[in-house]
């Protein structure tokens, strides 16, 4: 019979102490919640971190780079200002860019626009984006 290194003989188990199993409930239903929950949270930040970038890139188009002097410019930076859109079936007060034309008028950005026009983040997105699939696979999945 072949010995193994701890000294028993292979296969035989080593004597020990009687197991005590111990059950303990877990609330399954509560930590799956609180996951959801956390993942809900997740999405709406990135979606505001991503609506925040996309409304500085239209600003960026419409009036050039940043503190990049241009006499031939279209329009001004003009701060931002408290705007609401919904996501996630949810109001949110978000910063809006501002741009003005020369002329002094507000020109829209159009992602500011598009997100207060319709909820860009609805159950279906988030459905999508927790099973994993890719922004390519979107519209098809869809």
């Amino acid at each position: 019979m072949k010995k193994s290194r701890t000294g028993s003989p292979a296969g035989e188990a080593l004597a020990s102490s009687p197991v005590a199993t111990v059950q303990l409930p877990l609330p399954l239903l509560d930590v799956l919640a609180d996951t959801r929950t956390a993942f809900f949270g997740l999405c709406l930040d990135a979606g505001q971190q991503v609506l925040r970038t996309m409304m500085e890139q239209d600003r960026a188009r419409l009036c050039g780079p940043k503190n990049a002097p241009n006499p031939d410019r279209r329009a001004y930076r003009g701060g931002s200002v408290r705007g609401e859109v919904t996501l996630g079936g949810r109001r949110m007060l978000v910063p809006r860019l501002r741009a003005r034309s020369v002329a002094g008028r507000e020109l829209d950005l159009p992602s500011f626009a598009y997100a207060a026009g319709r909820d860009p983040l609805d159950a279906r997105t988030l459905e999508a984006i927790a099973i994993g699939v890719t922004t390519r696979k979107y519209r098809r999945a869809a």
